[in-house]
């Protein structure tokens, strides 16, 4: 099969998909909390910017992160911070797991099926075909 489209590359094994947006998840839960950030009321607000969150704990991260920088979690393995212990648990897999996602357009090799997908839509590899 030919394609000149990078994204279908990866085959997404996420069977439930947002109605509202590009999401797709694993699970019922995972898909009802992602629906909550389209239908429900939004009252917490960021005095920084005018984005408004239907929980307190998400602003506080979207504050955190993109208004203050803050990035209290730190790799001990290597120079990496960021704002939750979710993102570093994630980037600690890059250090322990072998890299097994390679991209098919360039020597780019990535622990993660997401940090593959992330660089073939940034744009790198724009108009190049493969053939799959």
């Amino acid at each position: 099969m030919h394609t000149c489209h990078v994204e279908n590359i990866i085959a997404m094994d996420k069977k439930y998909s947002c109605p509202y947006c590009s999401g797709n998840f694993k699970g019922k839960i995972a898909l009802g909390r992602h629906l909550l950030t389209h239908t429900s009321v939004k009252e917490y607000s960021c005095t920084y910017c005018s984005e408004n969150f239907a929980k307190k704990v998400t602003l506080e991260i979207h504050v955190n992160r993109v208004h203050l920088h803050i990035k209290p979690h730190k790799c001990e393995l290597c120079d990496f911070a960021c704002s939750t212990s979710s993102e570093l648990k994630l980037h600690l897999g890059t250090h322990e797991k072998p890299k097994s996602h390679q991209c098919k357009l360039c020597p780019a090799v990535f622990v993660q099926k997401g940090a593959l997908k992330r660089h073939l839509n940034s744009g790198k590899h724009r108009g190049e075909c493969i053939i799959t």
